[in-house]
């Protein structure tokens, strides 16, 4: 079932407004309730003395969290700290139990790792940072602090996972979006924008995509929300696109003004589309399928007899979720398009003073 085909439905009709409005309240006294639980001590939070940074949202998906990560892990590292990465391994096809470590380039069996984990770790090899995997965060951050001794533990997701308590929470925020989502299921908001006020900081993401006017306005914004939170902006910087079988990265000339298929799996195929176009590329024809797909054969099939006029171009968390035999059919076709997330200067030295960097 689309989900959200579903809600844009029921939205047609005052009817099925009002039922999802309901159905909003409850979830909003539901949240309250669990909140409740654990602020007054009735649900304990774990604490351990490896500092926890966090980087999560507010609305369910999309905003960057994988890639804030990534470049937070590459900045703390530069300073000759060493990190850890715990993750829950969302949507990945086994569910074992017991902590997963990837930590090098032979760990690669994604059925246990989920595709954020195997992106995390591919992108931090040369810092030599490991990735934990567990959906109960509290033992992956106390099997981190054991094995490796980190300076900081970094957590992919995770606002409103109570029962492990941090030192810092930073929430991201799609500068394309701004403030204006509900709470779900009517609109795709975890918690009210109220629930900033117990943040550390606020990311801003995909800011190259906006004016800098309407930054200063989200800005402004943030601060009704927690006035003495500090803001910080990022952009989405183009990195390369390459054939994967080979590693080759092509030339400028080879793809602007030039016709690819694109297809994505991802929490904002928006973005990622709008990242293409931006760069020249004529854009055939878009498929999306949900977030963190487990592509079946069929959906493999559907791609290679749909895209066969013209190359195909995917993301790196779609690529490391492809079986091997695909990718070899597909060979010379097949491109990924590869992004970084970056902090607008002034704001990565600010991002670094508020870990006391």
């Amino acid at each position: 079932m689309n989900l959200e085909k579903t809600r844009n439905g029921l939205k047609r009709s005052i009817l099925g407004s009002f039922f999802l409005i309901i159905l909003s309240f409850i979830y909003y006294i539901l949240v309250q309730l669990r909140k409740f639980l654990y602020f007054s001590g009735l649900l304990k939070s774990k604490s351990f003395k490896t500092p926890i940074i966090c980087f999560g949202n507010i609305s369910s998906g999309g905003t960057g969290k994988t890639s804030a990560v990534i470049e937070a892990a590459s900045l703390i590292g530069g300073k000759g700290l060493k990190t850890a990465v715990i993750t829950s391994g969302y949507a990945r096809k086994k569910k074992i139990k017991d902590t997963v470590v990837i930590s090098s380039r032979d760990d690669t069996d994604i059925s246990v790792c989920g595709d954020e984990a195997m992106v995390i770790k591919d992108s931090l090899l040369s810092l030599k940072i490991p990735v934990l995997i567990n959906p109960r965060k509290s033992e992956a951050a106390a099997k981190a602090q054991e094995l490796f001794s980190p300076d900081f533990i970094l957590m992919d997701d995770g606002f409103q996972h109570f029962a492990l308590k941090r030192a810092f929470d930073f929430v991201l925020i799609n500068a394309c979006e701004g403030f204006k989502e509900k709470l779900l299921p009517y609109g795709n908001l975890r918690e009210p924008y109220s629930a900033l006020k117990r943040a550390s900081g606020i990311i801003f993401t995909h800011c190259e995509r906006v004016q800098p006017d309407q930054i200063e306005k989200l800005r402004r914004i943030a601060k009704k929300y927690n006035p003495d939170i500090p803001v910080f902006c990022c952009s989405h910087i183009f990195e390369r696109i390459y054939r994967p079988w080979d590693g080759k990265a092509l030339k400028n000339s080879e793809y602007e003004n030039s016709y690819f298929s694109v297809f994505s799996a991802v929490g904002d195929p928006e973005s990622f589309e709008k990242s293409v176009s931006a760069l020249k590329i004529k854009i055939k024809r878009a498929l999306r399928f949900p977030d963190h797909r487990d592509f079946s054969p069929a959906d493999l099939k559907s791609i290679s007899d749909i895209c066969a006029d013209s190359p195909i171009l995917t993301t790196y968390k779609d690529f490391v979720r492809l079986p091997d035999e695909w990718r070899a059919e597909q060979k010379e076709n097949l491109h990924v398009f590869s992004i970084k997330l970056k902090f607008f200067q002034e704001d990565e030295q600010a991002f670094l003073k508020v870990l006391g960097l």
